[in-house]
């Protein structure tokens, strides 16, 4: 019996490939990864990040350690100067994945970071194979993008076929059939230790940290909200995307400066020290997610427990999802997606009143832990340590 973990995530040993992460995915991967070997069990982490390259360079597939129990591997891939290159590489990706999973057996375990790239190939040779398929569920996609017949069909078959499943949130387990196990996973629970405090400047400082993509609008609505907020209010976006969409909400900030009595400023994408430094400089964390999006029921967004981690207070649209979950009773939430409606939620939350978001997390870590531990028992009908 053999436990794999395959994702899109990449570690420091790979830097010299550029692959390309989405970092907030990233870091819960990472933390799942740090949680497999904190149960002593062997595992190989099998990654499908390609490089970010333009210009043509092939890079050979390397396996490193990763932890004391863990391997880490990135398969071959190269550079993707146009289209029909991104075309290849994908089919090349997806051959590497057969070639992988067509070499399983029916005792080995494989969690699966859910996905639409492989979601047909995974379930096809599931079937075939038997192996034990744990399901990572971060969304359903198509309540997100839209996408043909054919890969929302697939996503419904993965989703129903797997063994086991690992949720972002409660309100996905009616997606599931309930005679399977599962665990729920918000996000990463590991809690940021104190390296700087809120500004003493006399303002209470929210800031919003994440995309600028105008599909969500959560950068646009954070913007929006400040010109109902009061002079002694300091709203912080720190965002990240496209030089396009980066244009577009800088554009925004500066409309909104002569109609706004509080400050309203871009402060750049930051990473690191300096990102979390950054957060724990403020009071509040801002998830300006509409209440009424299509893809609320199925999805947790990953900045909140981002906030929790580093001690913020945390404003976010009345979204099931995170209002059911396990820090749901730590939030202030607004019902309508109006900048009148975030600033009211925004002025509701008392800086003042005693509040450790820390320790909540510290729980959760512990118990996620456990219940890791019972899901991989259920398969592999071994005790851990």
């Amino acid at each position: 019996m053999a436990l794999y973990y395959i994702t899109f995530g990449t570690i420091e040993q790979f830097d010299d490939m550029q692959l390309g992460v989405i970092p907030a995915a990233n870091q819960k991967i990472d933390y799942v990864i740090n949680k497999l070997n904190d149960l002593q069990k062997n595992f190989h982490v099998i990654s499908l990040a390609k490089t970010e390259r333009k210009y043509m360079r092939f890079y050979k597939g390397k396996t490193v350690s990763c932890t004391p129990h863990g391997k880490y591997t990135v398969w071959n891939t190269f550079g993707n100067p146009n289209l029909v290159f991104r075309i290849i590489h994908r089919v090349y990706r997806l051959y590497q994945l057969y070639r992988f999973l067509s070499s399983l057996s029916s005792e080995d375990v494989v969690i699966v970071y859910h996905s639409l790239f492989y979601a047909e190939l995974v379930y096809k040779l599931h079937k075939k194979k038997k192996f034990k398929l744990i399901l990572e569920v971060e969304e359903v996609y198509q309540d997100i993008v839209k996408c043909s017949k054919r890969t929302a069909l697939y996503e419904n078959k993965i989703i129903q076929s797997a063994d086991g499943y690992i949720l972002v949130a409660d309100t996905l387990i009616s997606k599931i059939p309930n005679d399977k196990p599962y665990i729920i996973f918000n996000g990463t629970y590991h809690a940021e230790p104190v390296i700087d405090a809120p500004a003493e400047d006399g303002k209470i400082h929210c800031v919003y940290a994440g995309n600028c993509s105008p599909i969500q609008g959560c950068a646009s609505a954070a913007v929006s909200s400040a010109e109902f907020l009061p002079s002694n209010y300091h709203v912080h976006i720190l965002g990240v995307g496209p030089d396009k969409e980066i244009k577009l909400i800088k554009e925004q900030i500066n409309k909104m400066q002569s109609k706004i009595s509080c400050t309203l400023t871009f402060d750049g994408f930051k990473t690191g020290k300096d990102f979390l430094q950054f957060l724990q400089s403020c009071h509040i964390g801002l998830n300006p997610q509409d209440p009424a999006g299509s893809y609320v029921n199925t999805s947790f967004h990953s900045k909140i427990l981002v906030y929790l981690a580093n001690g913020l207070r945390v404003v976010s649209g009345n979204i099931p999802t995170v209002k059911q979950s396990a820090i749901g009773d730590l939030l202030a939430y607004y019902d309508h997606q109006t900048p009148q409606e975030i600033a009211r939620a925004i002025m509701s939350v008392d800086v003042t009143k005693p509040y450790d978001s820390r320790a909540r997390l510290q729980q959760l870590d512990q118990k996620f832990q456990q219940d890791l531990k019972q899901l991989l028992e259920y398969f592999t009908h071994e005790k851990t340590n």
